[in-house]
């Protein structure tokens, strides 16, 4: 990636490569994946912030792949519980994403709605979408944004959200 191409989610200065680490992600089978992180800083002086660029399949500050979660996630919400996930996370750790996602969920909810009223005109109805999960929710609301950015639905949010500086699931 070309230096200065990014701008700083917090100040908005030019984003210069830093540097490079490691990352191990956990895939769905247990295996681990090693891949390389890029690591950005702010030129700005005032600012000079370090940002990593992770890619749409790793959730910041989570060490199994998003796809991983979201599978985990989704089992959770049609089967009721953890005995049917077939995830290789401990069940603490599923009902740790769980009410991640709860609680972010629906705050993406909202900046989804925001999104597409601000930059679109548009709006969908919260009296349509109450009655819905909010795995439901955010694919309707993410429709309109145009075709899925990735596999995974929460990569597609966290894509949108990132892309409009409102943050990520």
């Amino acid at each position: 990636m070309k230096s200065g191409a990014l701008s700083c989610p917090k100040c908005g200065g030019k984003l210069v490569v830093n540097s490079y680490y490691s990352r191990t992600v956990i895939e769905s089978d247990g295996s681990n994946l090693k891949i390389p992180i890029m690591q950005t800083r702010c030129i700005e002086k005032a600012c000079g912030r370090t940002h990593a660029m992770l890619p749409h399949f790793i959730m910041p500050y989570k060490r199994y792949a998003a796809s991983v979660i979201e599978s985990a996630i989704l089992s959770f919400e049609e089967n009721g519980g953890l005995k049917h996930s077939d995830c290789p996370a401990e069940d603490k750790t599923i009902s740790g994403w769980k009410e991640q996602f709860k609680n972010r969920g629906a705050t993406a909810v909202n900046q989804l709605q925001k999104i597409l009223y601000d930059r679109y005109d548009r709006s969908i109805s919260m009296i349509k979408l109450i009655t819905l999960s909010l795995i439901e929710r955010l694919k309707i609301l993410t429709e309109p944004l145009g075709p899925a950015l990735c596999e995974s639905l929460i990569g597609s949010v966290n894509i949108i959200l990132s892309r409009y500086s409102s943050g990520y699931i």
